[in-house]
């Protein structure tokens, strides 16, 4: 769930942290698949060999983030994935119609630092955008997803779900210190079969906003300051019914501070971390801060625990249309118990992940 402004998110994590991304859907992280007609409003696609300059339009490798902005069922907190793409234009120059094709691990669209789970049923076929004058489109034939009502890996329901994708891309070329950026939506359109609606597969209709820029453009130095919306995709957790790998999770708002080369970040915790830049990115640890923890019934124990998060590797991966830095790295959190904690028969709680950063509010 969706917290009010301003409050903590503590408590909800030492819970279980946040509802997953999937739930009440089986699709989590998947990419666009299939194919859609390749006719232009000039006639059929030109077979022809593609100039190799994304500052005209988009081609070549591209890192997109795509961020949930609205679903109809009111479950729209912004958690992002990145989609690594290769886009190649149907025709030597000009705008026609583009394939949009994985780049990314095991000829999927995910990156390789995130969990194998976080794209569900991988996607591996390319999809055509078809380009209508003002913008690329495309959308994939209905698919057949797994479907989990309760945002618990244990309560999936096999094919619970038919759902169909759109795809809409709109490209800027080159302005000022900005490299060329393509931005859009990701509409999925998701219909539970009569048997998975009756074990709660409710029907909904789900817009991420994309801000891609061509792959390795962003200078590394990007400033990374004010308030973020921050999601986790899942590489582990203990105990590991926490937070199962692959599960897509919901952080809340985080806010940096402070000067451009000397940020702070305060996290999920009251606990505020100094970052400082390496080669890979931001890296920084944060004090130690309470933190509620869970006994063996399920019971929560408030400021049981002592928690610090580390961050690594921070790094910009893309942009959002008005030019601001979307950012990934890596982020934990070890929750120990301390004296309160140890009475109340509390254990270790620790969650780790690939971790996105979004400027807040962005494509909303």
């Amino acid at each position: 769930m969706r917290r009010p402004h301003g409050e903590r998110a503590g408590t909800a994590l030492a819970s279980a942290l946040f509802v997953a991304l999937s739930s009440g859907c089986g699709g989590g992280a998947e990419t666009p698949v299939g194919s859609s007609g390749s006719t232009s409003p000039d006639g059929p696609t030109a077979s022809a060999t593609p100039s190799g300059d994304p500052s005209h339009r988009p081609e070549g490798a591209w890192t997109l983030a795509a961020w949930t902005v609205e679903r109809s069922d009111g479950k729209s907190n912004p958690q992002a994935r990145i989609l690594l793409a290769t886009l190649t234009p149907g025709c030597p120059a000009g705008s026609c119609d583009i394939t949009f094709a994985p780049a990314g691990a095991n000829g999927t669209y995910r990156e390789a630092e995130a969990p194998a789970g976080s794209d569900g049923q991988p996607a591996t076929a390319p999809i055509t955008l078809t380009w209508n004058g003002t913008a690329y489109v495309g959308s994939d034939p209905p698919r057949v997803v797994d479907c989990l009502p309760t945002g618990q890996v244990s309560d999936t329901i096999a094919d619970g779900y038919s759902t169909k994708r759109t795809v809409t891309l709109t490209f800027d070329p080159p302005a000022g210190d900005l490299p060329p950026q393509v931005h859009g939506t990701i509409v999925d359109t998701t219909t539970g079969t009569n048997a998975a609606k009756a074990k709660g597969c409710t029907d909904f209709v789900e817009t991420a906003a994309v801000g891609g820029t061509p792959t390795g453009s962003l200078d590394a130095g990007l400033p990374l300051v004010g308030e973020y919306d921050a999601s986790l995709s899942s590489t582990g957790s203990m105990p590991k019914k926490l937070a199962p790998v692959g599960q897509s999770l919901w952080l809340g708002q985080m806010v940096v501070n402070g000067e451009p080369k000397a940020p702070t970040i305060r996290g999920l915790t009251a606990g505020v971390a100094q970052l400082a830049q390496a080669a890979s990115g931001w890296n920084g640890t944060s004090t130690v801060a309470p933190f509620d923890c869970q006994d063996p019934r399920g019971q929560t124990s408030s400021k049981g625990a002592d928690a610090i998060e580390t961050y690594s590797a921070l790094h910009p991966v893309a942009l959002t249309q008005d030019g601001k830095t979307i950012f990934a790295g890596e982020w934990t959190l070890r929750a120990n118990p301390n004296a309160t904690g140890l009475k109340a028969a509390c254990s270790l709680a620790a969650y780790e992940g690939r971790f996105y950063l979004v400027p807040h509010g962005a494509g909303r």
